[in-house]
């Protein structure tokens, strides 16, 4: 207390204030900064400030941290003593000396958040928000989400494929639950809201996470989208060949000399899908099987002509020789013109002279 020149009475010491000696005709000064003085206080340091408060010098009722922030120290002067609410928690009401709870699942809470669905925070598609995230992320590759305020991803259909753009940090293990969700948690720069059409030449099935993940196989080719199995590629042509894998088209027509079945090779020799011309025949290109007959890729070898193995062009009899039957396979075939008779003309009769 302290009592003014003419009082009558003791007068209680001032909110704020402190009065420690006696007949004081004045309070002795303000409260310390750390403390509150509540009324009546005759040291300069009565209560210290709750965790969750703060007081300035000379405060009379300890100020509360207000929402989004708490402290859970003693003695805190000033309202910045408060620590913003950690990342991923909210703060929601005053005075509070820790976070009230962990952000709501399709929200994300950077520090300082009073609620735990802040609007303007709400997961945006492409991205998933477990509870207690501090920022959004993003779908990794394979994944997908389309939907505001998502807690997972969805796994990318078939015939699609799904890349994110930017690097991962694994921040803890992955997590693919039954229903192909995938909820582990990852950050990235931007995920997929919309799968990407699976493009021609590729195959997409669930989870592809780039258009050329999956080409293909060699021997085939695809000139349409949204596959997802390779068997939906199609074996190349006869008489063609698909080189190498992701084709589109066939790369070209099976070379001369040799016939292609559904190949992978100009010049095939597996027997399976494609071979050396045999003897006996020709093979132009483009040749669709082994022993061609009258087809504009090849024939029996002609008259008056032979067709070793591999023959594009059939080989004609030399001078002094003919042949008058189709299907030779060697020179040897030709037969030697009788005596008085010749061939001029590598024919396939004699002529006589």
């Amino acid at each position: 207390t302290y009592c003014p020149q003419g009082s009558n009475q003791p007068i209680p010491c001032p909110l704020g204030q402190y009065c420690e000696g006696y007949a004081n005709q004045v309070p002795d000064g303000d409260c310390l900064e750390g403390f509150f003085c509540n009324g009546s206080a005759s040291v300069r340091d009565p209560v210290q400030c709750s965790d969750g408060y703060y007081c300035p010098e000379g405060t009379p009722v300890e100020e509360p941290c207000p929402p989004g922030t708490f402290s859970g120290h003693r003695g805190n002067i000033n309202i910045s003593d408060c620590n913003q609410c950690t990342p991923g928690w909210y703060c929601e009401s005053y005075g509070l000396s820790e976070p009230t709870a962990e952000c709501s699942p399709g929200y994300y809470c950077p520090g300082g958040q009073n609620t735990s669905q802040p609007v303007e925070l709400a997961c945006s598609p492409g991205h998933f928000c477990l509870e207690g995230s501090w920022n959004q992320t993003g779908c990794p590759s394979g994944y997908y989400q389309p939907h505001w305020r998502a807690y997972d991803c969805d796994i990318c259909p078939q015939g699609s494929y799904c890349k994110a753009f930017g690097d991962y940090e694994v921040l803890d293990a992955e997590n693919v639950t039954e229903s192909g969700n995938f909820s582990g948690r990852y950050r990235s720069y931007r995920g997929v809201s919309v799968p990407t059409v699976c493009p021609a030449g590729s195959y997409c099935p669930m989870g592809t996470e780039f258009g050329t993940q999956y080409l293909c196989p060699e021997g085939t080719f695809s000139n349409r989208t949204s596959l997802y199995n390779d068997t939906q590629c199609e074996p190349c042509k006869p008489g063609m060949y698909c080189m190498g894998e992701g084709n589109t088209a066939p790369s070209d027509v099976c070379a001369a000399g040799h016939y292609c079945t559904r190949g992978y090779s100009a010049t095939p020799t597996d027997g399976t899908t494609g071979d050396i011309c045999p003897p006996g025949y020709y093979c132009s290109g483009s040749s669709e099987e082994a022993a061609p007959v009258g087809m504009p890729y090849g024939d029996v070898c002609w008259p008056g002509h032979y067709c070793p193995n591999g023959t594009d062009i059939p080989d004609p009899c030399p001078p002094g020789t003919f042949l008058d039957i189709s299907g030779a396979e060697e020179e040897d075939d030709c037969i030697a013109c009788t005596p008085g008779r010749v061939n001029l003309f590598y024919s396939y009769k004699q002529i006589l002279i």
